[in-house]
């Protein structure tokens, strides 16, 4: 792990080393079982997937946090409602799922899987699948009484978010099929990044220089 972070921060030194990106690092490991190609699928996910999540202004994942307020106000109106009346900033949990990709609150087989079609379908589908995993939480969030009693749902201290309240593991086929069913696609998704972007909330962050065009070092 610390040979793929020190070799990946010397190849882009606009990021270095972000907190995050172990944890992305371990599970690609985990996954993959060779450091080389952990290394490359690292490079892929953080410079042309997740593009800014893990520069030292976080835009990119402050851009994406805006744009799930956005679609949970839109999408799970009463869920919104509910974070509003107890004053509950969905930042508290949505920066670790979308800053580590549900590492430590899915279990690792629906990590894996989100990562998979994170790969195959695009940054979009993180913010889907936040939006799927609050669309499954859906009744035990409106039971919540409290900002702790929220934090302590969406971001359990100890083991994974559970699907009820019995201890449903939420699979990573499931999360994707509410995500996709239950939400329409998010075609206006690059206009709201677009939005957010130039905002006055986000706006005088240092923005990094363009990454080179993803190649492997055999190409010339």
């Amino acid at each position: 792990l610390q040979r793929v972070l020190e070799a990946y921060a010397r190849r882009n030194p606009n990021i270095g080393y972000c907190q995050g990106l172990n944890f992305l690092a371990a599970a690609l490991l985990l996954q993959l079982e060779e450091e080389e190609k952990a290394f490359w699928v690292l490079g892929v996910l953080v410079e042309r997937t997740l593009v800014q999540y893990y520069h030292r202004s976080l835009m990119g994942l402050r851009v994406d946090q805006e744009v799930l307020n956005d679609y949970v106000q839109k999408h799970l109106p009463r869920v919104h409602a509910h974070f509003q009346k107890h004053q509950f900033d969905l930042a508290f949990s949505s920066t670790s799922w979308l800053l580590c990709v549900f590492i430590n609150s899915l279990e690792m087989a629906s990590v894996f899987h989100v990562i998979d079609v994170l790969l195959f379908d695009g940054s979009s589908i993180i913010v889907r699948a936040c939006l799927g995993l609050l669309g499954i939480l859906e009744q035990q969030i409106l039971t919540c009484q409290n900002q702790e009693e929220l934090l302590m749902l969406l971001k359990p201290k100890v083991g994974f978010l559970r699907g009820d309240t019995n201890g449903k593991v939420i699979t990573g086929q499931f999360l994707m099929q509410v995500s996709y069913l239950k939400f329409p696609k998010l075609s206006d998704i690059d206009a709201k990044r677009a939005h957010h972007r130039a905002s006055s909330k986000l706006r005088g962050t240092d923005v990094p220089v363009p990454f080179e065009k993803y190649s492997s070092p055999n190409k010339k």
